[in-house]
């Protein structure tokens, strides 16, 4: 597992940033009501001031010009209005800008200007205070809404790290099917998990002991009728007499094609295992080049084809000769088959080899068949690089092959 407990973060981060909104949310909420509560207890404090000093002035308990009282903790009667608020109208005025701040109630007519004046200066301490209480407040929420959900990711992703495990440790190499124990899961999802992962890598293991099994059937069973025809081409071989020039032709073709053919049967056996041939150097791929042509003439039977060979660069690579050979023995074999009258180009640059053929513009689709198949295998398997590509309106198949320098 090359993340552990990625799974586990996320979820303890959306707990946190789901914390971060309510906390936001609820210290938000809290502030403008206890705001408004505020302001509702002010204005209505205010309006009572004002009433009694309108019932004071109708008893004549206060001579003063103007009538003013002063509210902090307790109202007080003040003869003294400050200057700054002698020019304001009736009604009540919000100066929290001033300084001190206040909130002011005028009501004035021809015989008394009367005004309450409210103090803020202690209010907007006690909304410092407020908001240091709501932070803290919500860095509580966070720090336990984290907490919860990292509790919580560890309850509930425990089942899933460790069927991860478990998983983890499965060889499906092993011939012995190696399972998942499903009483460790609970009955849920997890354990459903489970038990599918249990049934599908006992399925594997099925499947890969029927692969081997009928690999080794397989690789036995052409081995010997491979066999038997190499003897009887070399008897046949021996047989032949000097002046059977032709024959000897036909039965040297076919032995280099038996060759081929038991040397890719032991690729697909070592393919089987996993592995190759211990890597070996080719040092020169026109040679190889040349030998594999003279090898697959035969199928270009009576057509009016030419072999090109351009050799740009030429060096060793490190690939073994064996498997270059049949990768060029199917690369050709291909272009052979499918090619139509003109010429075949095969190009080797640098570590490159390029075969380029003409197909006949009425098959658009050409079938190369299994050989590019088994090319591509073969190639993944030794470390190169295969590109196939068709041009359809120049009607010019195209294959490259990119082999490592030695």
């Amino acid at each position: 597992m090359s993340r552990p407990g990625t799974l586990q973060r996320r979820v303890t981060r959306v707990f946190a940033l789901t914390g971060l909104l309510v906390a936001v949310v609820v210290s938000v909420s809290t502030f403008m009501l206890a705001e408004r509560y505020d302001d509702y207890e002010i204005q209505s404090l205010i309006h009572i001031e004002m009433q009694r000093l309108l019932e004071a002035d109708t008893r004549g308990t206060y001579q003063a010009k103007p009538l003013a009282s002063f509210l902090n903790d307790n109202p007080r009667p003040h003869p003294r209005l400050p200057a700054d608020l002698h020019e304001l109208d009736n009604g009540l005025h919000w100066l929290e800008q001033r300084q001190p701040p206040v909130v002011v109630m005028i009501q004035a007519d021809d015989a008394r200007h009367r005004a309450v004046v409210y103090d803020l200066a202690e209010e907007k301490l006690r909304e410092i205070q407020l908001m240091g209480l709501l932070i803290i407040q919500a860095m509580l929420i966070v720090l336990v809404t984290t907490l919860c959900g990292h509790w919580l990711g560890r309850r509930a992703l425990g089942p899933v790290r460790k069927l991860a495990r478990a998983v983890a440790n499965l060889d499906p190499e092993s011939e012995r099917p190696g399972d998942i124990d499903v009483r460790r899961y609970p009955a849920d999802e997890v354990g459903e998990l489970a038990e599918d992962v249990a049934r599908y890598h006992r399925r594997l293991i099925e499947l890969l002991n029927h692969q081997r099994r009928f690999a080794s059937f397989a690789s036995h069973e052409l081995r010997t009728p491979l066999t038997g025809l190499r003897s009887s081409l070399e008897l046949l071989s021996e047989r032949l007499t000097t002046d059977q020039t032709r024959e000897q032709e036909l039965v040297a073709r076919m032995q280099r094609s038996l060759s081929n053919m038991e040397e890719l049967i032991e690729f697909f056996i070592a393919l089987r295992k996993q592995h190759l041939l211990p890597h070996q150097h080719t040092d020169r791929l026109e040679t190889v080049v040349r030998k594999t042509i003279e090898a697959e003439q035969p199928w270009l039977m009576d057509r009016q084809v030419e072999t090109e060979v351009t050799v740009i660069s030429d060096g060793p690579v490190a690939v073994d000769e064996r498997i270059l050979t049949v990768i060029l023995c199917n690369l050709l074999r291909n272009a052979f088959q499918h090619g139509t009258a003109g010429r075949i180009g095969i190009r080797l640059a640098h570590g490159e080899i390029r075969i380029e053929n003409r197909v006949s513009p009425k098959a658009r689709h050409p079938e190369p068949g299994i050989g590019l198949e088994i090319v591509r295998t073969l190639a993944e398997a030794a470390g190169l690089t295969f590109h196939q590509a068709s041009h359809s309106g120049k009607h010019i198949n195209r294959a490259t092959l990119l082999l490592p320098r030695a």
